[in-house]
């Protein structure tokens, strides 16, 4: 898996990927959000709609403001205060277009993203099938519920990717999607790989 991330530094980027991310048909896949309070109220009106497109549209954009909410709120409990400060991330986690992937198998993969890079933040993940080759959007507040900022390193986000790459190969069956994310292949590096 090749997996990607860009900085969102103001509300209304924020508000641009989440209209973009949940805009997409996700009839084969899935939206995923962890502490977004009231999202499960409107997935199971969205449910309950069925092929209604005005309802299902109304539905939506209630959904969508509902998110931008409780982000802004989220982001209003952060400890510490910079100007040009990261407020959110959008992360980008793609599959070769041969490796054939369940929709159960995203989810799983998501859940598992979020768990390493986004232990204790708002989080929205959807699958996309739009292009040639699976992916999933994840948009993760840049601060934790406790207001602390979720700061990364590069060398910390380096080791996110090689965890997600040790845990796809144990529990995805993919050949093609495989990437080392490293820039120097370490002994122990590929002692571990090879031992997992």
């Amino acid at each position: 898996m090749i997996i990607k991330e860009k900085p969102i530094k103001n509300y209304k980027g924020l508000e641009g990927v989440l209209r973009y991310i949940l805009s997409k048909e996700v009839d084969d896949g899935f939206i995923h959000t962890r502490f977004i309070g009231g999202d499960r109220a409107f997935k199971k009106q969205m449910e309950a709609s069925g092929d209604d497109a005005q309802t299902h549209s109304i539905i939506a954009e209630r959904r969508l403001q509902n998110m931008l909410a409780v982000y802004k709120q989220n982001d209003a409990k952060r400890i510490h205060k910079r100007s040009n400060e990261t407020k959110f991330h959008h992360s980008i986690i793609s599959f070769h277009k041969a490796d054939k992937l369940s929709a159960e198998d995203l989810l799983k993969t998501c859940k598992q993203f979020i768990k390493v890079r986004y232990p204790k933040s708002i989080v929205c993940g959807v699958s996309h099938h739009d292009k040639s080759h699976l992916h999933i959007h994840v948009i993760g507040s840049h601060v934790q519920l406790s207001g602390v900022t979720n700061y990364y390193t590069k060398k910390q986000f380096s080791e996110v990717k090689n965890r997600m790459e040790l845990w796809q190969d144990k529990e995805l069956n993919v050949s093609h999607s495989k990437v080392l994310h490293v820039k120097k292949k370490s002994k122990a590096y590929l002692k571990m790989r090879n031992t997992n």
